[in-house]
């Protein structure tokens, strides 16, 4: 059976369950949810292999959208869909990505780029340079937060793209996608 006729058979049992009850709470023991939480487990898998996810984060995000499962405008949607395996992909996914940057904005940038970038500069350098540094910190703070630290890591930390991409919770290949572009705004930012 695939994943899209298994939600299509649970979803009237599930809002059976949900009317019957008038909670939104479920019961470790409710036969329909404990397959729901199956189906939320084996959707994880494969996004697992995708996003670079912890098992952790996992089952935060199998949680989160088990809550979410128990809404009734949640439910019509999901009925509503043309695939509710899909609508609950796109669900989990986001879920992921909310958590990546949940943690981006947590996570304590340490000292700001301005001083580090003049703390490092030499006196006779800094009067030559003096409009550089300018158009860096005007080209710095015009990025975002999270760019900012995506730059922190990599440059100042000396961290791998691999390492990056851990921290944040997507895929390598979307890490240095996000870099590359992070740096062509900058330097477009610094006019060279």
């Amino acid at each position: 059976m695939t994943l899209d006729a298994a939600w299509k058979e649970l979803l009237p049992r599930l809002e059976t369950d949900l009317s019957a009850n008038q909670s939104t709470h479920f019961q470790a023991g409710d036969e329909a949810w404990s397959v729901a939480e199956r189906l939320l487990r084996t959707a994880a898998r494969l996004l697992h292999a995708t996003l670079r996810v912890t098992p952790e984060d996992t089952d935060d995000v199998v949680q989160e959208t088990m809550l979410k499962l128990q809404s009734p405008r949640t439910m019509q949607r999901l009925r509503a869909s043309g695939s509710p395996a899909g609508y609950v992909m796109v669900m989990m996914r986001n879920a992921f990505v909310d958590l990546a940057r949940g943690r981006l904005r947590e996570v304590q940038t340490g000292s700001p780029f301005e001083e580090t970038i003049a703390a490092e500069v030499s006196e006779e350098v800094e009067a030559q340079k003096a409009e550089d540094i300018e158009r860096m910190k005007a080209a710095l703070r015009s990025l975002r937060p999270e760019d900012r630290y995506m730059l922190r890591m990599r440059f100042w930390k000396n961290m791998s793209v691999d390492k990056i991409s851990d921290l944040i919770g997507v895929s390598y290949s979307a890490t240095a996608v996000r870099l590359f572009r992070i740096l062509s705004r900058l330097r477009e930012a610094m006019g060279r």
